[in-house]
């Protein structure tokens, strides 16, 4: 025990106590690190002597409020004690007890405190999702005193750092207790999409994280076939109809010579030239249009007047020839080829 040595000083017939400045005494007092069970009861003890009696107070050196209890907490604590219930991770810090009297300097004295639990793990997403041969990262965050050692699993397998994959672990600045650990792995390709552990241990115990890797198909370069649903086609087939009725009012005219009158018939259109057929073979040329035309004779004579009513094409021969229904026209050979006019 420190011992006080105090001088007494005689003023004429008076008697006065001279004063000491405070100081902080280790015995009595607590170490300067002090450990907790999390959910336990702690008590940091601060004795301190001097002339006159000092006073003390406890503040978090951090200047954070201190968790006296679940439900109480306070800016500062006044006394040797500071008693602290069901203390929490939270609580894990350093601590000042403050010594003072009407003699400065004032004195300090900071204990730490350590809030021993088993580690626990946060995991942001578990679901994650990557398209073959991209680059993802997994991540976890862990909570432990004293330190916890993490890694990770795949397929019961502890993951090293190399061309495939990446890992780290690190403290979260400013906090003594947390950690944040990830997982990239590179190139993904099938065998990757599974299942990965971040595991987080210390001498409290152990737990871990599970997070799932799926794929993620990316969408086809091939163009969408186009389906024509029923509706369509027949608006198809309408719109081809009125193609036809506006291409039958348009005249078609040609000078033709001599003595053939054909009441209806079709005009073989190749090019340039026409070829006129009788309306004898109007069934067979829809059924076969390869098939030859029969010849057929004279009977009037008259300025040809051509109206084109409808159109198909067929092939004939190497090539392809349009079809033309007509409703009447004059013209001379039946079998001759004449020049086409508009």
């Amino acid at each position: 025990m420190d011992v006080i040595l105090m001088d007494v000083i005689h003023i004429g017939s008076t008697c006065a106590e001279a004063k000491v400045p405070p100081q902080i005494l280790d015995e009595g007092s607590s170490s300067s690190k002090v450990s907790v069970r999390e959910n336990g009861n702690v008590a940091l003890t601060c004795r301190a002597d001097g002339l006159p009696k000092p006073s003390t107070m406890w503040r978090r050196e951090d200047g954070d409020p201190i968790r006296v209890s679940p439900s109480r907490d306070e800016a500062e604590v006044k006394g040797e004690t500071l008693n602290l219930t069901r203390v929490g991770r939270g609580a894990m810090g350093a601590y000042l007890c403050i010594a003072s009297n009407s003699v400065p300097p004032s004195v300090s004295k900071r204990i730490s405190l350590e809030v021993e639990f088993p580690p626990t793990i946060h995991v942001p997403n578990q679901l994650v999702g990557s398209p073959r041969g991209g680059q993802v990262t997994l991540e976890c965050y862990t909570e432990a005193y004293p330190d916890s050692i993490n890694y990770w699993v795949k397929d019961n397998f502890t993951l090293s750092r190399n061309d495939k994959y990446v890992t780290n672990v690190t403290h979260v600045q400013g906090n003594k207790y947390k950690k944040y650990m990830y997982l990239v792995i590179r190139d993904v390709e099938p065998s990757d999409f599974i299942s990965y552990q971040c595991v987080a241990k210390n001498s409290l115990g152990g737990t871990e994280g599970n997070i799932r890797l799926n794929e993620i198909e990316m969408p086809s370069t091939k163009k969408p076939q186009i389906r024509i649903t029923d509706f369509e086609r027949r608006r198809q087939k309408e719109k081809e109809k009125e193609g036809e009725k506006q291409e039958a009012e348009k005249p078609w005219k040609s000078h033709v010579s001599d003595e053939t009158h054909v009441e209806a018939g079709y005009v073989d259109l190749g090019r340039e030239e026409f070829t006129a057929y009788p309306p004898s073979i109007h069934d067979a040329r829809q059924e076969d249009p390869g098939k030859s035309s029969p010849q057929f004779t004279a009977s009037s004579r008259s300025s040809p007047q051509f109206q084109l009513l409808s159109h198909k094409y067929w092939g004939l021969g190497n090539g392809m020839r349009q079809v033309a229904r007509v409703a009447s026209y004059t013209t001379g050979n039946c079998l001759g080829k004449q020049k086409q006019h508009e």
